[in-house]
This record gives C-alpha cells, structure tokens and sequence, in this order.
C-alpha cells in the first residue's frame, strides 16, 4: 500500500475514500509492521542470546528480550560472550535502534501522529518523531534493513563466541 500511494493518483483515490485519520493510519500501517518485526527480531536474538549464557530461564515461561537481556547483564545474572555483548551494547547505543523504539511505541500505544501532504509528486507521509518528519517509506526500508543487518551481526557474534 505504501508504494502504491506513490502512484501519480493513488493518494488523491485514498482521499476521497477515506478520513484524514483513517489515511494516515493505512498510510503509517507499513511503518508499524516493520517496527514490530525489527524489535521481534533482536528480542528473539536476546533470547536466544540469553539462553546461550546457561542462566536460569526467565520467571513464568518468558524469554528474554532486549531489555530484559541488558538488565540480566548489568546484575551480573547473565554473563554474554564478548562478541555478544559488544554487538547488544552497539545495537542499543545505535541510532536507528533508538528511533526504532521510538516509532515503534509511537505507532503502537500512542495516536499517530503524523503528517500527509497530497498534491506533490511523489506525495508523502510522515511520522513525527521528536518534533521532526520522517517519511513512512523510508521509515519501513530503514527498519527492514536494521534487522537484517543486526541479525547478521548477531550470528556473526554468537560464531565468534562458540567457534
């Protein structure tokens, strides 16, 4: 849908079908998805990192997730390989995991709020994160990329730790 509303006339047919608030939330459901994956993803990566260090599994049946995992570090109830945790002090550290998280509670547990601005070619959709616009599709390509990229970082840095 997201490519599609770059078609010359796609946005002013989704206009006139829909309210300002439904057409950002279609607009932005790309942008959701793709945060939600890429958090999923470096939560399923801190599980599996966290089982890798043979501490008691997590209470209730919960795997751990990137909070969780940073918290078991620094109380000393989980211990990661150097690779490991090199690679999650780099992910939290990184930009793109912050702005991530950001969207990501943006999207899910907030109003959305953004900004659509038909009549331009391409017309374009943007999340407003801290005061400043950022395109829904870029926001989607950025958020595909991140977790690929840190999931190969990851399974490099598990190979480092257990050659």
């Amino acid at each position: 849908m997201a490519r599609w509303s770059r078609e010359s006339n796609g946005h002013n047919e989704m206009q006139a079908r829909l309210s300002n608030e439904q057409f950002d939330v279609l607009m932005l459901a790309p942008v959701d998805a793709a945060a939600r994956s890429a958090v999923s993803c470096m939560d399923l990566c801190a599980a599996a990192a966290y089982r890798l260090t043979g501490a008691v599994p997590q209470p209730h049946g919960q795997e751990s997730d990137i909070q969780r995992l940073r918290k078991s570090v620094k109380d000393k109830s989980a211990s990661l390989g150097s690779s490991q945790d090199t690679w999650l002090r780099a992910l939290v550290g990184a930009a793109d995991w912050q702005l991530l998280i950001k969207v990501r509670t943006a999207v899910t547990h907030h109003a959305i709020k953004s900004l659509s601005i038909l009549g331009t070619v391409p017309a374009v959709t943007s999340l407003i994160i801290d005061g400043k616009p950022y395109d829904n599709i870029d926001l989607t390509q950025r958020f595909a990329e991140l977790a690929e990229n840190q999931f190969d970082g990851f399974t490099a840095a598990v190979l480092q730790d257990f050659p």
